[in-house]
């Protein structure tokens, strides 16, 4: 016997200002009523829970990307040939350009330099006997040292990450905070335009793959631009918010500093824990065109 269930629908805001400062309340509500919910204020079904997520990220046929990740039609135009916004059979290529500098063993190799500079970092901050954990932390460590990685000069980073900082607003839905983000992430564009034209990124940087692979023909422009868009918002947006997360965690909760101070926690456990409750991205959206889905009850 089969049977259905009633669709359940939900009239709540996930971008409101209120949720976005404190989710926490709202997603156990809505983990409550179902693993799927529609959210008829901006007209798109939720899926709530872990077993339904991951479903849908490993069903490319049920669930694509190729419409854009965003929730309004600017954004998803403006980044077209992001890596993020590519189906299969387009993404295996240029997700191999992407990761082939971070795979595992091309990053062993630079443990010990990005350790050190990391420490380097640190220390100078301790001698200072105060500090901004945001501004010369989570900011200064991409900024300083994963911009080096990626090959980017050093005239134009801050400009880059006042840029960057706009893009998941710019991904929402079609309310205040989207429209506000709109003009930076379209500075971005055209300024990403640039750097990939003019050459000015270090021949020895992770990104000259695919600028390399755009100078032999093999990487339209607007896709060279779209790979680069990756490195520049996983190095401003999701490192920095990762790393502020984890400053914030700890800061709370001081007896899980202990045990990390003490070797009791390894650190790349607490790390995975840190992704796990404040994940650096929360939402993205894919589309289908599917009759129907089944994400299971």
């Amino acid at each position: 016997m089969t049977s259905t269930v009633a669709a359940v629908s939900s009239e709540a805001d996930l971008f409101s200002d209120a949720a976005l400062s404190n989710p926490y309340p709202l997603w156990e509500t809505l983990q409550d009523l179902g693993p799927a919910v529609h959210l008829t204020r901006h007209n798109m079904w939720l899926l709530t829970r872990y077993e339904q997520v991951r479903a849908a990220l490993d069903d490319r046929q049920g669930f694509s990307s190729d419409a854009g990740i965003g929730l309004n039609e600017h954004f998803n135009r403006s980044w077209a040939s992001a890596l993020i916004c590519l189906d299969p059979p387009e993404h295996g290529p240029q997700r191999t350009l992407f990761t082939e500098r971070l795979s595992p063993r091309a990053l062993r190799p630079l443990a010990t330099t990005l350790e050190a500079r990391v420490d380097a970092m640190v220390e100078q901050l301790v001698r200072r006997g105060e500090c901004d954990a945001v501004r010369d932390l989570a900011r200064g460590a991409p900024v300083d040292v994963i911009m080096d990685l990626i090959g980017w000069p050093q005239d134009g980073r801050e400009m880059l990450l006042s840029m960057a900082a706009g893009w998941f607003d710019s991904a929402g839905p079609d309310n205040a905070r989207t429209r506000r983000a709109a003009p930076r992430v379209e500075s971005l564009i055209a300024y990403l335009h640039d750097v990939v034209r003019s050459g000015t990124l270090t021949s020895s940087g992770f990104a000259s793959t695919m600028i390399e692979a755009h100078r032999r023909g093999e990487l339209p422009l607007t896709a060279a631009v779209g790979l680069l868009c990756g490195y520049v918002v996983a190095t401003f947006e999701t490192t920095i918010n990762a790393i502020c997360s984890g400053i914030w965690l700890f800061a709370t909760n001081p007896e899980q500093w202990a045990l990390i101070r003490a070797g009791e926690v390894p650190v790349h456990g607490a790390v995975a824990e840190v992704l796990r409750m404040e994940a650096p991205v929360q939402y993205f959206s894919r589309s289908t065109r599917a009759r129907s889905i089944s994400v299971g009850w």
